[in-house]
């Protein structure tokens, strides 16, 4: 019998922990959450999920970088991995039915499967439009695991579903066994939909998305610090702080808006995040700087005219 599960790395995600897991949580058999010593409200938001949700099981982890041991278990049986990160918004509706699709064995020949992507600059919450970034000219997350296509994963302390060289592959399998919603599908038709909120504070504890922030957003991942430490000790400083991972992926091609009308679920978000209307009010007002400086025709990558 196939099943689905979540694995959830999180350190400070108040903004969208809530949204995140909600929205995940019907597509899910089990969701393991790993709390990586959030000093915000993630924690105790997520207790609160988890004592409506019997599913979703919490644990307290010290090192993001050695979390992937709580997937191994599961190479070689019929499992989906679905990677649950706190910036990373899914259509509910849309899983549903590919919960239906995956049960059934229909992507069973393929390792890996792309959602069709926005990474949101902007949302208009009135009527339900992101815009952003999309996929496939940016970077499509790449979010469902299948299990079943491996004998092993074993790359010692590493953060989760990190490591990929060392993936025992069966025959037949192999790391650009792909399948991207993005090949057959429009954003309307796809069953597999995200909005990756990159480029938005995910918690009080972020700086705010000021003028000069706003190319970058205000997170870097484990594995972007990590590389960025070694940048600065084998080069130089100045070329460390020209990594920018975000840019490189996610701030591609035209900006476009989408319908994000079934991503939205405000007063089940309520239940568990009373101060959710305060994120939406930053988003809003950052929507609203951003459009201003899109129709002042100003750049708003570098800032300039």
């Amino acid at each position: 019998m196939t099943s689905i599960v979540g694995i959830c790395l999180v350190k400070n995600e108040q903004h969208f922990i809530t949204w995140a897991l909600l929205n995940a949580v019907e597509f899910c058999d089990r969701i393991l959450v790993m709390d990586n010593l959030s000093a915000d409200r993630t924690l105790s938001i997520v207790k609160d999920i988890a004592a409506q949700y019997r599913h979703i099981e919490l644990f307290s982890v010290k090192d993001g970088n050695n979390t992937h041991k709580y997937v191994e278990q599961f190479a070689g049986s019929a499992t989906w991995i679905f990677r649950i990160d706190g910036d990373e918004v899914f259509d509910p509706v849309g899983l549903q039915e590919l919960r239906t699709r995956l049960v059934s064995g229909e992507f069973d020949d393929y390792w890996l499967i792309g959602a069709s992507t926005i990474h949101v600059l902007g949302i208009d919450f009135e009527d339900s439009l992101a815009f952003g970034f999309t996929s496939p000219e940016a970077h499509e997350l790449q979010n469902l695991y299948n299990f079943n296509a491996i004998e092993s994963w074993s790359p010692g302390r590493r953060e989760r579903l990190h490591g990929h060289s060392h993936i025992a592959f069966r025959p037949g399998y192999s790391l650009t066994s792909i399948y991207s919603f993005d090949d057959l599908h429009s954003w309307k038709t796809s069953n597999f939909r995200a909005m990756h909120m990159c480029f938005m504070p995910r918690s009080p504890l972020d700086e705010d998305v000021s003028d000069k922030q706003d190319r970058l957003g205000t997170r870097h991942s484990v594995a972007d610090l990590r590389l960025s430490r070694r940048i600065k000790r084998s080069v130089s400083k100045r070329y460390a702080e020209k990594l920018d991972r975000k840019n490189l992926r996610y701030a591609k091609g035209e900006l476009s808006s989408l319908n994000i009308e079934t991503f939205l679920r405000p007063d089940v978000i309520r239940q568990y995040d009373p101060e959710f209307d305060k994120v939406v009010e930053v988003i809003e007002n950052i929507s609203r700087a951003r459009k201003d400086r899109m129709n002042s025709k100003t750049s708003y990558l570098t800032g300039s005219s």
